[in-house]
C-alpha cells in the first residue's frame, strides 16, 4: 500500500535526498539536491509525497503559490509504480491545500511530446493557454527541441 501526504514545512534532509534521486533517475536534467532544497524551503511551495510500504519515495509533486495563482514545477513517479494513480493523487493533494489558501489558478507548462503527462492534466481539469515553440532544449538521447503546452486549472469556487 501507498501512503500520500503533504508536507508541512521544511522537508527533512531525508525527503529532499530521496526527490533529488528519484529526479536523476528520470530526468535528463535533475535539479540536484541544494536546487530542491532551496525551492522546497521558499514561502508557498508545497511538496505531497507518496511513500512505499517500506518508506521508500514512490512519487512527489511540488508546487509554488504567489498570492492567488500557483504553478506545478515538477511532478514525478518511480517507474515501479507508475500507471497506479499516484500523480494524479499529489495533485488533488495540492489543490485541496491551494484552494483553502484562497488559490484561483493552477498553471504548469509540460513537454508537448509528453502524451502521457498531457493526459494526466486534461483528466484533473488542466486546459491548454498556449504553445511556446521550441522551449525546451534537445535531450541528451538525440530527440531534437521541444515545445512547451502551457496549461491552467482554475481552482476557484471548486470544492473537491
Amino acid at each position: 500500500m501507498v501512503m500520500c501526504r503533504l508536507i508541512s514545512g521544511a522537508p527533512s534532509a531525508a525527503i529532499v535526498s530521496a526527490v533529488a534521486e528519484l529526479e536523476a533517475a528520470l530526468f535528463p536534467t535533475p535539479w540536484g539536491a541544494d536546487s530542491l532544497l532551496a525551492t522546497l524551503t521558499q514561502p508557498g511551495t508545497l511538496l505531497a509525497i507518496a511513500e512505499s510500504e517500506n518508506g521508500s519515495l514512490a512519487a512527489y509533486c511540488i508546487v509554488q503559490q504567489v498570492l492567488d495563482e500557483a504553478t506545478v514545477l515538477q511532478v514525478a513517479t518511480a517507474i515501479a509504480f507508475q500507471r497506479q494513480g499516484l500523480a494524479q493523487r499529489l495533485c488533488q493533494l495540492c489543490e485541496n491545500a491551494l484552494r483553502a489558501s484562497g488559490c484561483a489558478t493552477l498553471w504548469l507548462e509540460v513537454r508537448a511530446k509528453n502524451a502521457a503527462a498531457i493526459s494526466l492534466y486534461e483528466r484533473l481539469g488542466f486546459v491548454t493557454a498556449a504553445l511556446r515553440k521550441r522551449y525546451y532544449p534537445a535531450l541528451p538521447s538525440g530527440e531534437p527541441e521541444d515545445d512547451a503546452r502551457v496549461m491552467r486549472r482554475d481552482l476557484a469556487g471548486q470544492i473537491q
